[in-house]
C-alpha cells in the first residue's frame, strides 16, 4: 500500500478552489486520483479531457498535483484537514 496526498482543482462559475486530499492504494495513483475527481459532485454532465463538469458546465473540477508520502505522515493528517479515500486493488 501506498499513500498520497493530493489536490483538487475547482472552476465554480467564476470562482476557483483546491482542496487536498489523501487516499491510499497499490493501483496507479493517477488513475485513482482522476477517478475520485470524477465523481467528485457525483455523475459528470460532460467529460472534456481530464475535466470533468458538473451542474450543466457550472463547476469543473480536474485532478491537481500528488505526491507520495509515509504510512505516518498520512496518518498524522486528521480527516478534519484532508478528505480521505482509500482504493484497493
Amino acid at each position: 500500500m501506498k499513500y498520497y496526498l493530493a489536490t483538487v482543482n475547482m472552476t465554480i462559475g467564476e470562482y476557483e478552489a483546491t482542496t487536498s486530499i489523501r487516499f491510499a492504494t497499490d493501483q496507479d495513483p493517477s488513475e485513482v486520483h482522476n477517478h475520485i475527481v470524477k465523481d467528485w459532485w457525483g455523475k459528470p454532465d460532460k467529460i472534456d479531457d481530464d475535466t470533468y463538469y458538473f451542474f450543466g458546465g457550472e463547476v469543473a473540477v480536474t485532478a491537481g498535483e500528488q505526491i507520495e508520502v509515509s504510512r505516518e505522515v498520512f496518518e498524522s493528517i486528521p480527516n478534519s484537514i484532508a478528505c480521505s479515500f482509500y482504493v484497493r486493488a
